[in-house]
């Protein structure tokens, strides 16, 4: 566990303190964005500890805590700090989200409080930034939503996540909780749109996608899984039309502060589609939303963010070749340099599954081959313009570079290179590419390659430094003439398979 994440991870602390009568006091309930390590502690162990104290800060420091409040009416029913929560005692059913209440404190008290995370080794973080409360005897107004701010103080008396200067701009009631409701009723709550920057009382936007598969939460999910959003059908009749969706993967939930992953489009596929292999990684948590576009409208809308980890089987050796392709350093010579080939993370070889043969890779300096794997062409279903004679099929790689990277990359064959000769891309969106003027054929077994780190055939469509990239070489077709690739509006590898 990296120990300092929780001071990350504390967005915000909610407190509500409870509406009944106590002799005691009063209850006081906690909120916190849920730690996403891998190793967070599970089952019985304790997950977080809450530290807390009456009448002064802690300074950050855990001893200022323990052990405090030692006595009533200061200490609460759960006893002095620090205060175990498990899995089982999380009193919120979001996954993302975590509640613990601390019952019949001192309103007489304003409390000091800080939270930690642990592994399931026990092994424990810094406190998190610590957050304070005025109990509700020190209150000297009204408390509409009874979460210990006076209200002349409170930005948001309702407690529903909007600003009551925001519901005020738009005419709805600042103490009342009508997050959920849909004034405009075009399918988006209020809370919706407060946080997308939307005018609640207009219905100007788009329909919103609704993700679900993988289930929200999901574990153990394939590396190459299907995203699916509800049935366009379903919200086609109750929603201003759209003509395309957009899909994107993060590894974090802030998709405007962290690097994309995937960020395709698609003018077909509107309700699902597949990730490209070598795009997840195994053994991770990503996030994922899309939103459908119309040009006829005045905005699009994102979906919310849904997750899932993937499986932790790994399709790849110790040098990243597919299991069971790899070529043995020193054995083979496919560079047609003196002596025989050393791999390395800048040259990597493989067995072909079709053809019998073989093909290198040799990348530039500062370029990593992450992934390599041989493909047959029978495994894509797609057959529209699909090149016949790929005699050694195609190869899947990563390949890791600064950002925006165009390298050149050298490709090496066990066999001579046909005469009328091109290389092919394939992906989700575009089907078959013909790449022909990304290509220089240097010697009867030997190419070079451009590629574009969010360009023509990088299958995540995204300049993030990384290039996904399924391709190969295949006799050149002939009939209908090429068409510029509508993926980016500029020149490079013609698609065959055009989605309109």
């Amino acid at each position: 566990m990296k120990l300092h994440l929780i001071i990350l991870l504390l967005i915000s602390v909610i407190l509500f303190s409870s509406a009944q009568s106590r002799a005691a006091g009063f209850d006081l309930t906690l909120q916190w964005d849920e730690n996403t390590e891998p190793d967070l502690a599970t089952g019985e162990s304790p997950r977080y500890k809450i530290y807390y104290k009456a009448g002064s800060s802690g300074l950050g420091i855990k001893s200022n805590f323990i052990g405090l409040p030692s006595s009533e009416p200061a200490m609460g029913k759960e006893g002095a700090s620090p205060v175990k929560v498990t899995v089982a005692k999380d009193e919120n059913p979001d996954p993302w989200i975590v509640q613990f209440t601390l019952h019949d404190l001192d309103d007489a008290q304003t409390y000091y409080i800080a939270v930690t995370a642990l592994d399931g080794s026990g092994n424990e973080s810094d406190l998190s930034q610590e957050i304070s409360t005025a109990t509700p005897s020190h209150n000297n107004t009204g408390d509409n939503d009874g979460d210990g701010l006076f209200d002349l103080m409170d930005p948001d008396d309702d407690n529903d996540g909007m600003p009551d200067d925001w519901e005020m701009e738009f005419g709805l009631n600042p103490l009342v909780n009508d997050a959920r409701s849909d004034p405009d009723s075009d399918g988006v709550d209020n809370i919706s749109e407060y946080r997308e920057g939307s005018d609640p009382l207009y219905a100007d936007y788009a329909g919103k996608a609704i993700p679900i598969f993988p289930a929200n939460g999901a574990s153990n999910t394939v590396l190459s899984p299907v995203l699916q959003l509800q049935g366009y059908s379903q919200i086609q009749a109750t929603t201003p039309p759209f003509t395309q969706t957009r899909w994107q993967i993060s590894s974090s939930r802030d998709f405007d502060g962290s690097p994309i992953l995937l960020d395709i489009t698609s003018s077909m596929a509107f309700d699902e589609i597949q990730v490209p292999e070598f795009v997840l990684k195994p053994d991770t948590l990503y996030f994922w939303r899309a939103m459908y576009i119309d040009p006829s409208v005045i905005g699009t809308r994102w979906s919310e963010i849904s997750s899932f980890r993937t499986t932790n089987i790994n399709p790849l050796d110790d040098h990243g070749v597919y299991k069971g392709q790899a070529a043995a350093s020193e054995t083979v010579d496919l560079d047609d340099f003196p002596g025989l080939d050393t791999f390395s993370a800048q040259y990597r070889a493989l067995n072909t599954v079709v053809g019998q043969g073989m093909i290198g890779m040799k990348t530039p300096p500062g370029v990593v081959i992450e992934a390599l794997q041989s493909i047959d062409p029978a495994d894509i279903p797609d057959t529209l313009n699909k090149p016949e004679n790929m005699t050694l099929g195609l190869i899947q790689f990563r390949l890791t570079g600064a950002m925006g990277f165009q390298p050149e990359i050298s490709i090496f064959f066990s066999r001579d290179l046909p005469e009328n000769v091109s290389w092919y891309k394939h992906d989700s969106i575009n089907g078959w590419m013909d790449c022909a003027d990304r290509i220089e054929i240097v010697g009867p077994r030997e190419m070079v390659v451009t590629l574009e780190d969010g360009g023509p055939g990088d299958a995540d469509g995204v300049a993030n430094g990384i290039i996904i990239d399924p391709s190969g070489f295949g006799d050149a077709l002939s009939g209908a003439p090429p068409v510029s690739s509508s993926a980016t509006g500029e020149g490079g590898c013609f698609i065959g398979n055009l989605l309109e």
